[in-house]
């Protein structure tokens, strides 16, 4: 799934758990963040 991302001019990440006008600090306690794979899940997900 990661060719469907490899050429993109944009990519836009959807994190149900961070609110759109939250706090500075609530991406660091997304469970986005809780796990060692995340920046390949952004950019791959399965």
């Amino acid at each position: 799934m990661f060719v469907w991302y490899r050429h993109s001019a944009l990519t836009i990440i959807y994190l149900s758990d961070v609110p759109p006008l939250s706090k500075p600090g609530a991406l660091a306690k997304s469970a986005w963040n809780s796990r060692g794979w995340t920046v390949q899940e952004f950019l791959a997900p399965k």
